[in-house]
């Protein structure tokens, strides 16, 4: 783990304070050296705020100012305890939602797995207010992807990521998922769920697929209900594939996230298989430098033995960054990029740069929704999807393409 004097060397003093808050959670710093450095160090508190809200990790920094009874700026503490409430209300709706859709999908006859978002938050966090998130993810099979759009359309979601039903055979089998709002409900919350078929797009990656997760369903209880989820294992590949694989470190709620499940569930993980899955698919190198930077900043090893010296910086620099790297086509293909870097031999990064070609390629959901061409010009689309990313590459800032 990095000593206060070296993440100094390449943090501000705000990210620093954020990542000691979190070593706080995890007991890997004590309160006093926290303390110490808060009354040591000139902190800018608005940017402090303004960064664990980029990052997705105030309302877990409030509550660890909270249960560690820490004396931080009032005006500062007062805005994260707001945030904090607000993030509650949503978590509150999101579960409400995740119970609705669990017994609607089974009196449907559909499969589905809901994983990450609250369902993650209630079974590795000490609250599930620690956690934001704004949406609700559920794993389904390919073959329930009509009748569950049908479903939502019926029930008056608003589609977010969707296709004309035309479109579906197309977008099964080169997307990985589907997203609406839900109906706001009487204080005006909404959230976002996406229904996935598969855990990575075609042009990142190969990795489990749905029905090599079915046999790892299991059932706990939230909040007095029993709830399907994934054992430990699985929830912890599938977490592996979103914030490692696909957005490498991109946001540090990803490293506690990472590290929250490593310590919670550590006794129920098989590390064996886990390394197995990961070695099979050849992103073990991307996932040994991730553990080196959650070791480096939080003290956490989320996999034993995996420790390595960190080869590619911007993977740290990822983690802690502020702004965040702005969601646009230069951003993404710096991060395929990397990922192809980060791949096991030269075989992985050819794989993967060719990989890349299919992402400037294949129409995506947005190009089909940009032109409304019906699906016998889709050949067109694959025409037109080149010369609309070069234009979104030179001229827009925050399009994700």
């Amino acid at each position: 783990m990095l000593t206060i004097a070296r993440l100094k060397e390449t943090c501000n003093n705000e990210q620093v304070l954020m990542i000691l808050l979190s070593r706080l959670y995890f007991k890997t710093q004590s309160p006093g050296e926290v303390q110490d450095f808060i009354a040591k160090n000139t902190i800018n508190w608005n940017l402090f705020y303004q960064v664990a809200r980029a990052h997705q990790v105030a309302s877990f920094i409030y509550q660890v100012v909270v249960s560690t009874n820490l004396q931080i700026d009032p005006a500062c503490e007062k805005k994260l305890k707001q945030y904090t409430f607000h993030v509650s209300l949503n978590s509150l709706h999101q579960l409400k939602f995740v119970q609705h859709l669990q017994e609607e999908l089974t009196r449907l006859g559909i499969q589905a797995i809901p994983y990450k978002g609250v369902c993650f938050a209630s079974r590795y966090y000490q609250s599930m207010a620690q956690r934001e998130s704004s949406d609700i993810d559920f794993l389904v099979g390919k073959d329930a992807i009509g009748n569950l759009r049908n479903y939502f359309h019926e029930k008056g979601y608003r589609a977010k990521q969707d296709v004309p039903a035309d479109y579906l055979p197309y977008a099964l089998t080169v997307f990985k998922e589907l997203s609406f709002k839900t109906p706001a409900d009487a204080m005006d919350i909404n959230c976002s769920v996406e229904i996935q078929w598969k855990l990575l797009e075609g042009f990142v990656g190969d990795y489990l697929p749905f029905t090599a997760l079915l046999p790892h369903v299991t059932t706990y209880t939230i909040a007095g209900y029993e709830q399907k989820g994934l054992t430990p294992t699985y929830d912890f590949l599938c977490i592996v594939s979103h914030h490692i694989i696909k957005d490498p470190l991109i946001r540090f709620k990803y490293l506690v996230d990472l590290a929250c499940i490593a310590s919670v569930g550590k006794d129920a993980i098989d590390h064996a298989t886990v390394a197995s899955v990961i070695k099979e698919y050849g992103y073990w190198k991307v996932f040994q430098e991730s553990n080196t930077v959650i070791e480096d900043l939080l003290g956490i090893q989320v996999h034993p033995g995996t420790s390595m010296p960190l080869q590619h910086p911007q993977l740290l620099q990822h983690a802690i960054g502020f702004p965040l790297a702005e969601r646009t086509e230069s951003r993404n293909i710096q991060a395929m990029l990397l990922l192809a870097r980060l791949q096991d031999g030269w075989r992985g990064n050819m794989k993967v740069k060719l990989r890349m070609l299919l992402y400037w390629i294949l129409p995506n959901i947005d190009d089909i929704n940009a032109f409304r061409l019906p699906v016998w010009c889709l050949p067109l689309l694959f025409v037109l999807r080149p010369f609309r990313l070069l234009y979104k590459y030179l001229f827009y800032k925050n399009e994700t393409g």
